[in-house]
């Protein structure tokens, strides 16, 4: 766990691990981890595109980025259908194609085409290589979610003065991600005595191409979901590409206008980019995060969950309550406080009164429908 806060006779826990779980149930026998699990048969689509393979002619390296889309969207087969050329998996080439995107990187909406091989960009502070944290158990995840093993992935193209693991943003003196090791991690949580449900990767886009090298070193025999958290800020070319290896988006929808985005999180045309996100996301599995932040329910919740109205076909709506004034949230007045009870009800309320899905209401069929 990273933190308890106390809040006036509010007790916060941050990102509760299974430890705390039993700690729970001392303090309320009736406590217990709720979970919908997605049943023994399911493959992730990334293990998926490791067994599609593809005939090539030329080396993935020698390829350009529209050489590699052309080679990605052939149909694939199996080895002993294919006899000549060079064989590869659809995954290498997606992961191939991840790489040739630094050298101009447009994966965020700051679109500074800045060639990362060379150089690190000004927005995300990040060069050629991805940083992550060690990877933990969640047990306070979505039920259709959790427990949840999951990693922070460094560096952001946002800047939210109200971050709570903003501390973990920054790259300055980390060591580059560690697929081997991550993967020891990830089997060493498994063995706990809980029954893990995904594996979720927190702000994924700016490293996109560092979780492919994460995934394309995981053993042949893990099948958990692969969950992508992300800020909506992301390009419709970083969509294009994780949509093949995520199994459920992790969206968090935090504003419903440009200028609270601005003053929040320094970022320009944020409801542009969470279109673009939410209609790229269609035909997966979306569970749509609305942070409730104080003095932001007219301005921005409202807005929000009218905008995702549109999508209540396509999503699931989860909302949190667990708004904790850090790092310069004393900045904006409004912020520096928890939101009260009523602008969580409030928030609550819109939900059903746009006739979205609350995760939180129930989401026994999230894996069946």
């Amino acid at each position: 766990m990273k933190a308890i806060y106390q809040i006036g006779d509010e007790v916060i826990f941050h990102d509760p691990n299974a430890e705390m779980a039993r700690i729970f149930a001392e303090m309320d026998p009736t406590y217990k981890v709720r979970s919908v699990q997605p049943g023994r048969g399911f493959v992730p689509k990334f293990q998926q595109l490791r067994k599609e393979m593809i005939q090539t002619y030329t080396p993935l390296i020698e390829m350009d980025s529209k050489e590699l889309e052309e080679v990605f969207s052939r149909k694939g087969g199996s080895v002993m259908n294919i006899m000549k050329g060079e064989v590869v998996s659809k995954f290498n080439v997606l992961h191939a194609l991840s790489l040739s995107s630094l050298s101009e990187c447009r994966l965020c909406g700051w679109d500074c085409g800045v060639n990362r091989y060379k150089g690190r960009s000004l927005r995300c502070g990040l060069g050629k290589e991805s940083f992550s944290n060690a990877p933990f158990d969640h047990i306070s995840e979505e039920y259709s979610l959790n427990p949840a093993i999951v990693t922070n992935f460094r560096g952001c193209a946002l800047n939210c003065i109200y971050c709570i693991d903003y501390e973990s943003l920054s790259v300055k003196d980390c060591a580059p991600s560690d697929p081997g090791k991550f993967w020891d991690q990830v089997l060493k949580l498994q063995r706990q005595d809980f029954p893990v449900t995904a594996l979720e990767f927190t702000n994924p886009t700016e490293s996109f191409p560092g979780l492919m090298e994460i995934l394309g070193q995981a053993p042949d025999h893990f099948n958990l979901p692969v969950v992508l958290n992300c800020h909506l800020y992301g390009s419709r070319s970083f969509y294009d590409m994780a949509n093949h290896v995520t199994d459920v988006w992790l969206p968090d929808l935090r504003y419903g206008n440009d200028k609270c985005a601005k003053k929040l999180s320094g970022i320009d045309d944020y409801m542009k980019y969470a279109r673009i996100g939410l209609n790229a996301m269609r035909g997966s599995r979306i569970i749509v995060r609305i942070l409730v932040l104080p003095g932001h329910v007219d301005c921005c919740h409202g807005p929000a969950l009218e905008l995702l109205s549109k999508y209540r076909d396509d999503c699931w709506v989860s909302i949190l309550d667990q708004y904790i004034p850090e790092h310069q949230a004393y900045l904006d007045p409004s912020l520096n406080r928890r939101p009260t009870k009523e602008e969580i009800s409030e928030v609550e309320s819109l939900v059903d009164r746009y006739g979205l899905r609350n995760i939180a209401k129930g989401c026994d069929d999230f894996w069946t429908c």
